[in-house]
């Protein structure tokens, strides 16, 4: 897996911080990306057409580029439990 990371990005450091919680700081690989509105090229626009991030590139399936859906689904790979499990959920 690959996460396009800016380290000012708060929704970055929300997955950073699931990562680091579940006690797999090296499950991804981070990947930089940065750029602006008018200059785009260091955004993941081939994962992401919104050319945001976090931006989560998996080898099983389409990216994920919404922050609280790339924790859910590395919560849930990691198996770090740091969420409850439905029904409680």
């Amino acid at each position: 897996m690959r996460l396009h990371h800016s380290p000012a990005s708060p929704f970055v450091r929300k997955v950073m911080v699931l990562l680091h919680e579940a006690g797999r700081p090296g499950a991804v690989e981070i990947v930089p990306a940065g750029g602006t509105p008018l200059d785009p090229a260091g955004m993941p626009l081939a994962h992401n057409p919104l050319g945001k991030i976090p931006c989560l590139e998996r080898a099983d399936g389409p990216p994920v580029f919404d922050s609280r859906v790339i924790t859910r689904y590395l919560d849930a790979t990691l198996g770090a439990g740091l969420y409850p499990v439905p029904p409680r959920l």
